[in-house]
Formats: structure tokens, sequence, C-alpha cells
């Protein structure tokens, strides 16, 4: 645990291996078993309908549409849903690991197809990322104050990017030395600390989790973030009209 505040403190990402050693998840969270429990509640799903970052649509579905795009390449994301974790059966097969603090909000669910992507952006909490079937290539980057001064959409939290970086070089990129890149495979966890930038590939069809939780000034942050978001989207609605 003290060598895990050190990573805390610094923000720095971290790949752990053993916290899911007790997990039953990875063997039970079958596509065909989550089918089976809930297929036809309803979830609400991210869609990519062009090559703008933003360029999502978001639909309520059965459950079982979510399963379907997973095994045929399909449009569909289910990103940061309460739904696997709020059913008794499931939620028995995992554990809250041992690093978080007192969570922001239940564990939520990532299930998707191969090569669906989340573009840049950042999180105002911490957050460890669980693996529980497919791989998934997650990219950081420590941002300097120049990058974010001179690139706007760099500052809104919790908000898409423009495709300014994707892991490859490109003008608005940060230097080398500060990019970390790994690929995710189950049974490990990803500390994705709080304010560092980041975007996630899924190399396989993927079910992961995801356990958030803030530091007492975080949540300060998080609260003011939240206003300035909510300032920033109106500004862009009348912009756009």
């Amino acid at each position: 645990m003290a060598e895990f505040r050190g990573f805390l403190k610094d923000r720095r990402p971290l790949v752990v291996a053993g916290l899911m050693d007790d997990w039953e998840a990875p063997e039970t969270w079958t596509l065909e078993r989550l089918d089976a429990l809930l297929g036809e509640s309803q979830v609400v799903v991210r869609s990519r309908v062009g090559a703008h970052a933003r360029a999502f649509d978001y639909r309520r579905v059965p459950f079982r549409d979510v399963i379907a795009s997973a095994k045929n390449d399909g449009p569909d994301y289910l990103v940061s849903s309460p739904a696997l974790a709020a059913v008794p059966e499931l939620a028995r097969e995992i554990r809250s690991p041992p690093y978080v603090g007192r969570l922001s909000r239940p564990p939520v669910a990532f299930v998707g197809p191969k090569a669906a992507v989340t573009p840049l952006h950042y999180d105002l909490h911490h957050g460890l990322l669980a693996q529980v079937s497919g791989r998934k290539q997650v990219t950081l980057a420590s941002f300097k104050a120049r990058d974010i001064v001179s690139n706007w959409e760099l500052r809104g939290p919790a908000r898409l990017s423009e495709p300014i970086f994707d892991g490859e070089s490109s003008s608005a990129s940060p230097a080398p030395e500060r990019v970390w890149q790994c690929t995710l495979s189950p049974r490990q966890m990803l500390f994705i600390p709080a304010l560092v930038h980041h975007c996630v590939r899924c190399v396989d069809p993927v079910v992961s989790l995801s356990f958030t939780w803030h530091t007492a000034p975080l949540y300060v942050v998080a609260k003011i973030g939240k206003f300035l978001a909510g300032s920033y989207m109106a500004r862009s609605d009348q912009i756009g009209r």
C-alpha cells in the first residue's frame, strides 16, 4: 500500500497484477452468460457514426444488442454502465480492490467489440480499470501547460477531444518520454491517475470494470470541473446556433 501511495501522489500510471486472483468473473463472465442474465434489460450504448472524435450516437438498446455487437465487430459499445455490478449474482464474483479509496460510484462496466475506441480525454477521479476478458491498449500522455494553452479541448474534463494525439507522432503530441502505453490483459488492473489524458482501443471483444474514487482535493476540483464543463457546453451550443 505504501508503494502504491507513491504512484497515487505522483499521478503515475501503473499496471497491477494479482488483485484479481480471487475473482471468479474472468472465468464466469462469458458473453453468453451475460446475455442470459441481462439480455432483455435496457442499457445505453455509444456508437461510432463518423471519424470526428465526438461523432458518437447514444441509444437505448437491449443488452442483447451489446453482446451481438461484441461478437460481430458491431458499432455498439457499452461504456460506464452499472448494469453488471447491479446483478447480485455477478457482484458476488468480483472484489473491490484494496487500493481504492471511498468509491465515487459503484463499479461500472465496459462491454464492446474489437476496435472500439474511447478518444483522448481525462477524468477528475482516480481509476483502477480491471480487465475481465479481452485486451485493451491504453495510451496515457502528460501534457505541459503550453500544450494545453494551444489546444483548447485538452482543458475540458471528461470531454472527448479532437484526435490530436493517437499514440503516433504528431505536432500536437507530447514528447515521447511523456507518453506511456500498455496492452492490458485479462486479470490485470491499470491505475489511471486523475487529470492524466488517456485514450483506449479494444484489441479484442472486451469486458472491463472501472473502480473510481476522489481524494479530498480532487473532490473539490471535480465539483468545480462539472460546473465549468457545463458552462463550456452551454457556450458551445450557443456558438453552434
